[in-house]
């Protein structure tokens, strides 16, 4: 669809509703993304990212090619945590990213941050998305710029196999095959919430980037759109597995700390009378578990299942 076209449709028809770029306002982005970080730091432990994360972040932040962002979608903290992550980790990046339409007409605020609205059940919306990404790309608003998809469409638990709608495909296809365009690099990130000694969630992340190839000369459309869905599908199921090992083992060498609370990890009062005791207050698991079975040296021997402990 033409700009022409989309300039003929009506704003309460179009499956499109466009972000204010040129009434970005970057106060308002970093008044924004520093509220969203106190949010996460209120309401989680911590936020602990993958090694190689930060690593991949900063091959994000320094290409000058197109960035494609494609993240899974569990919870509706994870705009949010996009933002925080770019600010902090990509701060020479700037993006627009996707959000169901009628939710941005009642939070139309977000479109002064590079929010664009799509109706993800128009037929017209892969068309109008796809086009609207290489408009941004074109337009040069921003030197490096950004796009940021959950191509999942709907919230979807981290267990569950990843399988992707065809938006972010369409927009990579569309800006592969665009002469004149450097061709994009692609940033998956993975995100998990979960638990482990503290009383809030802790927030867990894998960021991965890299390169997809160019579609064959001669291939149709809707053959390379396919082709790429699988090749996102499989990096975001990669990032996945990889993310729930580590998630898993409980291990915070495993991992490094964007940031904490830097509080206390159980109760404030608790935490004081421990320390005057000369205790430690923090809960490790993993030493309960252990002290458990040496105390009972013969808990692992005995038949009954209801006894056995496990030691994983």
């Amino acid at each position: 669809m033409s700009d022409s076209m989309l300039e003929t449709l009506d704003e309460s028809s179009a499956p499109l509703l466009e972000a204010r770029l040129g009434g970005l306002n970057e106060r308002f982005r970093n008044f924004f993304a520093w509220y969203s970080a106190r949010l996460i730091r209120k309401n989680f432990s911590a936020v602990r990212l993958t090694p190689g994360s930060f690593d991949a972040a900063e091959q994000a932040d320094r290409s000058t090619a197109p960035l494609l962002m494609v993240m899974n979608h569990s919870s509706w903290w994870d705009p949010l945590l996009a933002l925080v992550l770019g600010a902090r980790l990509m701060p020479h990046r700037r993006g627009i990213a996707p959000m169901d339409l009628e939710q941005l007409r009642k939070f139309s605020f977000f479109r002064r941050i590079g929010i664009f609205g799509i109706d993800p059940d128009d037929p017209r919306s892969i068309d109008v998305l796809t086009d609207y990404a290489q408009r941004y790309i074109r337009s040069g608003s921003h030197a490096r710029p950004s796009i940021i998809v959950t191509p999942q469409g709907v919230f979807t638990d981290v267990r569950e196999p990843i399988v992707l709608r065809p938006g972010a495909a369409a927009i990579l296809a569309r800006l592969l095959r665009s002469p004149g365009l450097t061709a994009p690099a692609v940033l998956a990130l993975n995100v998990e919430y979960g638990f482990w000694q503290d009383k809030r969630p802790e927030v867990f992340v894998r960021l991965a980037f890299t390169r997809l190839e160019a579609p064959p000369e001669g291939a149709s459309e809707t053959r390379t759109i396919l082709r790429l869905n699988r090749a996102l599908s499989d990096l975001l199921q990669s990032g996945a597995d990889d993310l729930a090992s580590a998630v898993r083992s409980r291990d915070p060498a495993r991992f490094r700390l964007l940031f904490d609370r830097a509080g206390p990890a159980v109760n404030p009062a608790f935490d004081a009378l421990s320390r005057l005791r000369g205790h430690r207050p923090e809960i490790n698991s993993n030493r309960a578990a252990a002290s458990s079975i040496r105390s009972r040296p013969d808990a692992a021997n005995r038949g009954g299942a209801s006894d056995r402990i496990p030691t994983n």
